[in-house]
């Protein structure tokens, strides 16, 4: 008489969870390094590792928090001002 595997077994056995970790894990990542920006970083992953690219593609319609888009705006405003001031220079000239 044979034993049977418990269900899921097969599943495991076949290869496909060990294949499709490491992708949900990369995938989970790259959620996270979004989230920072945006403020959010749990949960970027959490969309990531969950929902793959569909996931990071919900993410993005997600609002950045008011911390992350002053940061946002300081971080515009700083890298527009170095052509500012060279647009000023040329016209002192």
């Amino acid at each position: 008489m044979t034993r049977a595997h418990p269900p899921g077994r097969e599943l495991i056995m076949n290869g496909t969870i060990i294949a499709a970790l490491p992708i949900a894990v990369m995938f989970g990542v790259a959620g996270y390094r979004v989230g920072t920006g945006r403020g959010r970083p749990v949960l970027g992953a959490v969309l990531g590792f969950a929902l793959g690219l569909i996931g990071l593609g919900i993410f993005m319609l997600i609002p950045r928090t008011a911390e992350a888009q002053a940061r946002h705006d300081r971080q515009r405003a700083e890298r527009q001002q170095p052509e500012q001031l060279t647009q000023d220079q040329d016209t002192v000239r």
